[in-house]
């Protein structure tokens, strides 16, 4: 909660300050890729989008308000027994395991899908260089919160043989775990490269890095990686 009046605070103090003008807002697309991962990770890679809005501070630098979403795909060694929930751990498997037992032509084929969705809320101040009159290098950096809750359900194919009849009959459905959810500070560092293609728009690519400030409290815990790299894509309209 800290957190969110924090950030609401200071988006407060620039809609009302003076000195900071509207400079330019931006929609971008986005991919990012997991570096230095955690609890058995092996892959974590995402895609997402969203805007930002730039305020001009005078002599080339600015301070932007950036917001959006990003979904990440989770490849994690033995993530359901990992992820510690209860009613699977200590009563479900072992129905499935009993069920099994008790019909030799009834079989199971079992999966786990694994998703992390992040709503960054982040304050950047940026300093730009004009590279000609119409390419323009924009170095930024910045902090904010990560808003993120992640998610894992349980595919299970079932099969059951009639041999009287020389039939099988399939089913599934899902099982859909109790969320994580978290909001750890992050801190970002980064670049746009911005090309003017007619007036008042721009193209623009970037490469940014974001460090995740884990703590102790259960929400920094349950992330999955300490910093990821992030390149976007997207427009600029500027005033």
């Amino acid at each position: 909660m800290k957190k969110i009046i924090f950030v609401v605070l200071f988006l407060s103090f620039i809609g009302n300050s003076n000195f900071a003008q509207l400079k330019s807002i931006s929609f971008f697309s986005d991919y990012s890729s997991a570096l230095s991962k955690k609890l058995n990770v092996g892959e974590a890679n995402a895609v997402g989008g969203g805007a930002n809005v730039q305020f001009d501070l005078g002599k080339n630098f600015s301070i932007s308000f950036e917001g959006g979403y990003k979904l990440y795909s989770i490849s994690q060694d033995n993530q359901l027994i990992a992820w510690g929930w209860d009613f699977w751990n200590n009563r479900y498997s072992n129905k499935i395991a009993s069920d099994l037992q008790a019909d030799k032509n009834l079989s199971v084929v079992i999966n786990s899908s694994q998703k992390l969705g992040i709503i960054p809320v982040l304050l950047q101040l940026n300093y730009s260089y004009d590279l000609s009159s119409k390419l323009i290098l924009t170095s930024s950096i910045g902090s904010g919160v990560y808003f993120y809750a992640r998610t894992l359900f349980v595919i299970e194919n079932w099969s059951k043989k009639f041999p009287s009849e020389n039939y099988v009959f399939s089913y599934s459905y899902r099982n859909f775990a109790p969320e994580k959810k978290g909001n750890p500070f992050v801190v970002s560092a980064g670049f746009d490269l911005s090309y003017e293609f007619i007036e008042s728009f721009q193209l623009k690519a970037g490469l940014g890095y974001k460090q995740i400030l884990l703590g102790s409290n259960n929400g920094d815990r349950n992330f999955l990686f300490e910093n990821e790299l992030t390149t976007n894509l997207g427009i600029i309209f500027s005033y």
